[in-house]
């Protein structure tokens, strides 16, 4: 009995916890999306239990910390195959922070999708011809963060990245 007590108590504090994607669960884009989005900001812990894995600090300069690390599959034939955070090192606030998010996978989200979910986009970068892996981008703010949308020349129709800017100054 106290077994059984005791499993139920950890599958209660496994669900638990906030924002966590589970290793066995899988999520759409778009509920990554909302539990990044309504961060004021984010922090090398918070990136790591929100996709539940681990990043490695891959270089460091005077102002900025270069963390990576690779994130969950998602239910949509997709999943984030790079994540790319970038935080001041000298600032004890998370204010600031970089995040890119890289897409892959046969799944495909389409800019018309990413419309649907956020409304005044604005183009705000195009490919020069130069590479298949330049990306037209999209813009938009939304709470505290200014957001980018890129889509691959090689794959122009499904969207390749997204980004996660601080927008504090915008404010």
């Amino acid at each position: 009995m106290k077994i059984y007590a005791s499993l139920i108590g950890i599958l209660f504090l496994s669900a638990a916890q906030p924002g966590a994607f589970a290793a066995d669960t899988t999520k759409s884009l778009w509920d990554i999306m909302a539990t990044l989005r309504s961060e004021s900001a984010m922090t090398r812990e918070s990136i790591e239990r929100d996709f539940a894995t681990q990043l490695t600090l891959k270089n460091q300069n005077q102002y900025t910390l270069f963390y990576a690390g690779a994130g969950p599959q998602l239910n949509d034939n997709l999943r984030i195959a790079n994540i790319d955070f970038r935080v001041p090192a000298s600032d004890a606030s998370p204010r600031g922070s970089f995040l890119v998010l890289s897409l892959e996978g046969k799944g495909c989200v389409t800019l018309e999708d990413v419309k649907q979910h956020y409304a005044g986009l604005t183009l705000s970068q195009v490919p020069h011809g130069h590479s298949l892996e330049e990306e037209t981008g999209y813009r938009t703010t939304f709470n505290h963060w200014r957001l980018a949308f890129g889509f691959k020349e090689k794959r122009p129709q499904c969207l390749a990245s997204v980004v996660f800017d601080s927008a504090e100054e915008n404010k």
